[in-house]
C-alpha cells in the first residue's frame, strides 16, 4: 500500500522506523485518527498501550501531518506532501534532538534533513503543515 496521507504512512511504515508498535495497536491508533479526521475533532483521540508497556498517544493530526508522543522524551512526527513522506523522530533527554528523514511513498528512503544553519542539537517539529528546526543547543556547548 502507498501512503497517501500521514495516518497511511503510520500504518504502512516498515516495523524498523517504529518498532514500538505490533499490527493491532498501529490499527487502533489509525482508526481512532480516521474517525478523528472524518468528525474533525481531536478531543477524541486517547492514549493507546505501545509494545513497552508505554502510553502512546496523538499529539496533533491534519490533512497532510501527524504527530504521537510514543513515550516520555520520544516523539515521532509524519509530513506528507508532494509524493514525499517526511519522518521525524525526537528524543527528549534531557535535550531534544531530531532525526529527519525524507522517503518516497513506498519507504524508500530518498535523503537525511538536516537544518541549514550550524548547531549541535536540532529539535524538528510541524507547524502549519511545514517542517520546522529549532536549535536546542545550550550556550555552554557553543563556546567550546
Amino acid at each position: 500500500m502507498v501512503a497517501q496521507s500521514p495516518i497511511e504512512a503510520f500504518l504502512t511504515m516498515p516495523q524498523e522506523l517504529c518498532p514500538y508498535f505490533n499490527e493491532a495497536q498501529r490499527n487502533a491508533i489509525g482508526q481512532q485518527l480516521v474517525v478523528a479526521m472524518r468528525e474533525n475533532d481531536t478531543t477524541i483521540l486517547h492514549s493507546v498501550p505501545n509494545l513497552f508497556g508505554k502510553e502512546s498517544r496523538p499529539l496533533s493530526l491534519t490533512d497532510k501531518s501527524m504527530c504521537l508522543q510514543i513515550a516520555d522524551g520520544i516523539e515521532y512526527g509524519w509530513l506528507v506532501d508532494n509524493n514525499k513522506i517526511i519522518l521525524i523522530q525526537t528524543l527528549c533527554s534531557p535535550i531534544c534532538s531530531s532525526v529527519v528523514s525524507e522517503y518516497d511513498m513506498d519507504w524508500h528512503r530518498i535523503r537525511t534533513i538536516r537544518p541549514e544553519k550550524d548547531g549541535v542539537f536540532f529539535r524538528a517539529h510541524i507547524e502549519n503543515d511545514t517542517l520546522v528546526f529549532t536549535d536546542e543547543t545550550p550556550e555552554e556547548d557553543l563556546a567550546d
